[in-house]
């Protein structure tokens, strides 16, 4: 094995030196042939290359399993802690990087540290328009760029053209906690959630302090009718009630509008109430005056 490699490395060694190729091979089969006389789980063939005497890096296609020779390549390259492995493409077609057994058809291990700290375990595309697509060149597909933004797109072909997020999974979905928006049918969402089009939905929880129960209390106090139709009179709204011209400026806050709407029915209440106990009071004087007119009725007769 060593007397077939010194004769290769040789060659490798005058190219490493020369500009121009001074081995062409062109029409071979195959055209450059590594063979390990061997029949062990080590390597088939190794291309190594150096640089004054010290190796620098080296491809080679390792058996890696007895039954039908099973074998995979693998790249090293020269570090300052030697030469290690860093890439690997399996038998099975998978190709790892930064792991000797990737358990998918790409795994990626390695990470590089961009200027913000921010580990990076790839890259893809360098231009806003460079699409990564999933699945096919139908499928969906992602892009950015160094703008900050990301689109996440399905494909305009095919059956079934979602966004699944969690789709089959009982996990929560997280968005916007750094502060953002998120918007649906608007691209300038200017609240934390700006829905331009109809909400459908079976049931809807709103948050809400300051409930309008102390209404009832005996401290409250409850403004006249004569009061209350002079506010409406003036301003065309009940109080503390938004305005129309406020709903089109400010739009409407439903927690706050649901407190006021559940005070102006209590304070409403209360006044059923009054009118209620002012009516049970002149029937009692009607039924009163009744027996009176009655009695005076028998004395005339």
């Amino acid at each position: 094995m060593k007397s077939f490699l010194l004769p290769l490395l040789c060659v490798f060694s005058l190219l490493s030196q020369a500009q121009t190729p001074n081995l062409d091979i062109t029409n071979g089969t195959p055209g450059l042939l590594l063979h390990n006389t061997y029949d062990d789980l080590l390597p088939a063939g190794t291309i190594q290359f150096k640089m004054a005497g010290t190796e620098v890096g080296r491809i080679e296609s390792f058996r890696d399993v007895a039954a039908g020779r099973l074998s995979s390549i693998r790249f090293y390259t020269r570090t300052g802690n030697g030469t290690p492995e860093v890439m690997r493409l399996n038998y099975n077609g998978n190709v790892g990087i930064g792991t000797t057994n990737p358990a998918a058809g790409l795994e990626v291990k390695t990470v590089g540290f961009l200027e913000n700290d921010v580990r990076a375990a790839a890259i893809l595309g360098n231009s806003w328009n460079d699409w990564t697509f999933f699945g096919g060149t139908n499928g969906g597909r992602i892009r950015g760029s160094n703008e900050g933004y990301l689109i996440l797109e399905s494909a305009d072909q095919g059956t079934e053209r979602i966004i699944g997020l969690n789709r089959f999974s009982s996990g929560n979905v997280i968005i916007a906690t750094g502060g953002g928006n998120v918007g649906i049918g608007t691209a300038a969402p200017d609240s934390k959630l700006a829905v331009k089009g109809t909400i459908t939905a079976q049931k809807v929880k709103v948050t809400a302090t300051g409930w309008a129960d102390y209404v009832f209390e005996d401290t409250y106090k409850l403004p006249t009718l004569t009061e209350l139709a002079a506010y409406l009179k003036e301003h065309k709204h009940l109080p503390e009630m938004p305005s129309a011209a406020d709903i089109e400026k400010n739009q409407l806050d439903v927690g706050e509008n649901q407190t006021i709407l559940v005070k102006k029915v209590e304070e409403l209440t209360l006044y059923i109430l009054q009118l209620n106990e002012r009516l049970s009071e002149q029937n009692k004087l009607l039924m009163q005056q009744a027996g009176e007119l009655n009695a005076l009725k028998q004395r005339i007769k």
